[in-house]
């Protein structure tokens, strides 16, 4: 007697982790420029550190500078909260606390923002597109609108 058994071998199908997980190291990267009609050509330069204290939670601190006719330099500590999605695209809300330091002076910045990160969770990197409304604070007489759309590559690790 012949006996034929077959089975479906089952394997662990690992958990796809979510986007800003717990205990990941975040690295966000960012060129710009701009170029206006009557305003000089500007570059400018950025980088992103942040580390997930729970799922979603970002602390983290950001410096970016500034070439034009002069130099400027942006330090601020940041938060970025996220979804513990599983998607394509997981939407966040970020805050931003800092300082400007350029030719006009040192200013006092603040911000808060919202925009999308897109890209395989299981990837190690994303594409983060937003907008952020900032302000930057000279004096009590002289406060900058310095609000943008932002885009950048984030890195996780």
């Amino acid at each position: 007697m012949w006996a034929l058994i077959g089975s479906n071998p089952t394997h662990a199908k690992p958990t796809p982790k979510v986007r800003n997980a717990q205990g990941s190291l975040l690295v966000g990267l960012g060129l710009g420029a701009s170029i206006g009609q009557n305003t000089p050509v500007s570059i400018a330069v950025g980088g992103h550190l942040g580390y997930a204290v729970f799922d979603g939670v970002v602390p983290g601190v950001r410096v970016l500078t500034l070439w034009s006719e002069a130099v400027a330099t942006e330090l601020a500590a940041t938060l970025t909260l996220s979804p513990p999605w599983k998607t394509y695209i997981v939407p966040y809300l970020g805050t931003e606390v800092g300082g400007r330091f350029d030719p006009i002076g040192n200013g006092f910045m603040y911000g808060v923002g919202a925009g999308v990160y897109l890209g395989r969770v299981t990837a190690n990197y994303s594409l983060k597109i937003g907008y952020m409304y900032r302000k930057i604070s000279y004096t009590d007489d002289f406060v900058f609108d310095a609000s943008r759309p932002n885009f950048s590559v984030s890195l996780q690790f």
